[in-house]
Parts: C-alpha cells; sequence; structure tokens
C-alpha cells in the first residue's frame, strides 16, 4: 500500500475531511532541466505521461505517476516518533501534541513520507489524473485543494499559509494554493511553468487488507 504523504497543513485538512469527500492534491512531475524545455505529448491516467524536450525532439521521458487510479494509499501525515527497542512509537499531529513534552520525552517530529502503514487514521483513494502547468490551476481546482477560507461578512477571504496572525487576508483561492504550495516547500517558490500531476482523490473507508498495530 503506498504512503499518499502531506505537509503540516495539507495533511491537517486532508484529515478533517468526511468520508466520501472529493479533493485534489499535486504531486512535482521531475524532468531534467527547466520545466519550459519540455512539452507535455500524452495522458497520464494509469500509464506513463510522455514528455518530449522542445530543445532536442530526439530526447523523451516517460514518467509514471505514484499514485494510479483506483489504488487505494493510506495518508502519510507528519508525526512524532520515538524509537524503541520494540518498535516505534507513534504520535499524530492532529489534535497538536505538547510538542516541549514530547521532545523532552526524546521524540522527533517526522516527515508524512516516513509514517509507516500500521499508523494510518486515513485512506484516500485517485480516481483521475491529470498532468498540466503548476502556474495553470484553476480557482475551482483551488478550492478542491482544500484551501481555507472565512467570511467576515464582506465576502469570502482566503488563508495565506505564509502568515501566522490574520491570515485569511486573500481574495483568491488560487493565490491560497500558491501559498500553501510555497509553504509545503519550506519557503521556496515553485516554478509556475513546472509539471505537476494533478490528482483527484476520494477520501475511502479503511481496507480490509490495512495493516494493523
Amino acid at each position: 500500500m503506498r504512503n499518499m504523504f502531506f505537509s503540516g497543513d495539507k495533511a491537517r485538512l486532508v484529515l478533517a475531511q468526511p468520508l466520501g469527500t472529493i479533493f485534489q492534491t499535486r504531486r512535482l512531475v521531475n524532468l531534467p532541466g527547466e520545466p519550459g524545455d519540455w512539452r507535455f505529448d500524452g495522458q497520464a491516467s494509469n500509464s506513463d505521461a510522455q514528455f518530449t524536450c522542445v530543445l532536442d525532439r530526439r530526447e523523451f521521458i516517460a514518467v509514471r505517476p505514484r499514485y494510479p487510479v483506483g489504488q487505494v494509499c493510506y495518508v502519510g501525515v507528519p508525526h512524532w516518533r520515538l524509537n524503541t527497542t520494540s518498535g516505534p512509537l507513534i504520535v499524530q499531529t492532529a489534535p497538536p501534541p505538547d510538542e516541549s513534552v514530547l521532545r523532552g520525552l526524546g521524540y522527533r517530529l517526522m516527515a508524512g513520507r516516513s509514517l509507516p502503514a500500521r499508523a494510518a487514521r486515513a485512506w484516500v483513494v485517485p480516481i483521475e489524473i491529470r498532468v498540466q502547468r503548476v502556474g495553470d490551476i484553476t480557482e475551482a481546482d483551488a478550492r478542491a485543494e482544500l484551501v481555507e477560507s472565512h467570511d467576515f461578512g464582506g465576502g469570502l477571504r482566503w488563508r495565506d499559509y505564509l502568515e501566522d496572525g490574520q491570515p485569511f487576508t486573500l481574495t483568491l483561492p488560487s493565490t491560497s494554493f500558491f501559498m500553501m504550495l510555497i509553504a509545503a516547500h519550506r519557503g521556496k517558490p515553485v516554478p509556475r511553468d513546472a509539471w505537476c500531476f494533478a490528482y483527484t482523490c476520494k477520501r475511502v473507508e479503511r481496507p480490509k487488507e490495512a495493516p494493523r498495530g
């Protein structure tokens, strides 16, 4: 079972969704050189996505989506871990634990990609895959990314994930998505022309074959 892991903000939002919720998430496609050097030539779906170098048409790359359509994945979230002789002890970050206490006990904060399947608390399944540029996200797709909003009485304002004080200052969900993306990359902007797999996912029940313990 594959780990569809998320950063802190997105993991919290995914865990808050009820069963049956449809949402989106994006994963960058790693290509050599600059994103603008490549052209997308074929559909992703469950097969390889075909890219051709616009500078040298003899060079092409096939990239397979990490999460195929229909494959149930467990949700990897940031977590606290204490390694012991009997195996790791896991403390989830939702709700947030008392970090000072955990650090004092020797726990370490781990990224979602490190969460073992047996500790999973949520499962999702991709139902559609698209290939697009990061900057081509629509406002509807940005909403489906689960970015947060608040209505102050004069219309919705969207969260700026780079602000800790009054974060609901943005007028477009797409801008909120880009801020969340930058936060997920530790403050480093992602090129708008970078290629990505856009996964449409559905929150599902725990599969019968899911690891226990």
